[in-house]
């Protein structure tokens, strides 16, 4: 066994120089990592590796957490423990900005409140659902969410429209770069685009002409 994490503690020591990962870090996760060999504890090695993942997390490698995570899986206790798996890779997600896994990770509101952390996780919801565009589920999860007998609240929730006109303003920008004031009508404003169109057009009409009419000057 000392064979063993000798060993791992050279590879460990190995890959995290590679990841370039701040030294107090890399001493953490070797720490933790030779914690989880040396142990015979499933719940001690699902806590180093939940700890692990945590620290991936804050240097910004988002898959080495997710590993971690599936790792903790298999020394998990179950009950409360695969739900708070469940938070910890939605958190993961969110911080990676896959807004879209986020939102599909379902988590039932009295085990958040049994792990506080009902707040965290709807904020992340609401935040993973306007960056996808989920207007629909967003409101249906803000209804939720508010006090019932508060009428002026669901009110004005209900009242929020779920779909936007939104124009992509790259898009409009390229447009008009290829055929001036295609993007402006594109975008809404057929009034500017038709007029930046033939102002535009106009001028170049006229330097034409005057080239070839021979006014150079002009």
């Amino acid at each position: 066994m000392k064979y063993i994490i000798f060993i791992l503690n050279i590879l460990t020591t190995i890959c995290i120089n590679a990841q370039n990962i701040d030294s107090r870090v890399a001493e953490e996760l070797m720490g933790l990592e030779l914690k989880i060999w040396d142990s015979v504890s499933d719940s001690v090695k699902y806590s180093a590796l939940l700890d692990k993942a945590t620290l991936y997390s804050s240097v910004s490698l988002y898959d080495k957490a997710l590993n971690e995570l599936e790792r903790a899986r298999e020394h998990s206790p179950g009950g409360i423990s695969e739900k708070r798996l469940e938070y910890e890779r939605a958190k993961i997600y969110f911080l990676d900005r896959k807004y879209n896994h986020v939102y599909d990770i379902s988590i039932p509101i009295s085990e958040l409140e049994e792990m506080g952390k009902k707040k965290e996780y709807l904020l992340m919801q609401l935040y993973s659902l306007n960056e996808e565009e989920k207007w629909g589920r967003c409101k249906t999860l803000l209804l939720e969410m508010c006090d019932s007998a508060d009428s002026l609240v669901v009110k004005a929730i209900r009242e929020l429209s779920e779909s936007y006109n939104y124009k992509n303003p790259e898009k409009c920008k390229r447009q008009s770069g290829f055929l001036p004031g295609l993007g402006q009508i594109t975008a809404g404003y057929p009034l500017k685009g038709t007029t930046s169109f033939l102002l535009q057009s106009g001028v170049t009409t006229f330097m034409v002409y005057n080239i070839y009419a021979g006014f150079y000057i002009t």
